[in-house]
């Protein structure tokens, strides 16, 4: 009886071990005056948030998002994932391995003037930000 009693405790645990630990954290914070939505997408390689974040997921004025936990699977140095704001124009961050200060990220988009990055909490989160992704009515 106690050999059944551990071996459940035993499958019981390991069934419920199976999400894999962040690699870091990350957080998007909206500076405009206007509403925006935020998306994650693969790049190169698996990865996911948790919680996940659905696509064109809507962040209003002035807010921050919570913090995800990003988890590559597998860590490797070529790993990438695209970070989405949306606007009337798009800003695209793309950010690659990550080790504590010393992310690589890149930025594209016509949306992204004010664009950026920090990070906080000493290290284990990335805070990509915008201020003006030209959300008023230009031509453009």
């Amino acid at each position: 009886m106690l050999r059944k009693l551990i071996a459940a405790a035993v499958l019981i645990a390991a069934s419920t071990s199976t999400f894999a630990a962040p690699h870091f954290f990350l957080q998007l914070k909206n500076g405009t005056n206007k509403n925006i939505t935020i998306s994650v997408k693969e790049n190169v390689g698996k990865m996911h948030l948790e919680p996940q974040l659905v696509d064109n997921t809507p962040l209003a004025a002035q807010q921050s998002s919570e913090k995800y936990g990003v988890v590559f699977e597998p860590l490797t140095a070529e790993g990438m994932f695209d970070v989405v704001f949306t606007g009337q124009k798009a800003c695209t961050f793309t950010i690659g391995y990550f080790a504590p200060g010393n992310p690589k990220i890149t930025v594209m988009g016509h949306g992204c003037n004010g664009g950026g990055y920090q990070i906080i909490d000493n290290g284990h989160t990335l805070l990509l930000y915008v201020s003006d992704i030209h959300l008023g009515n230009s031509k453009v």
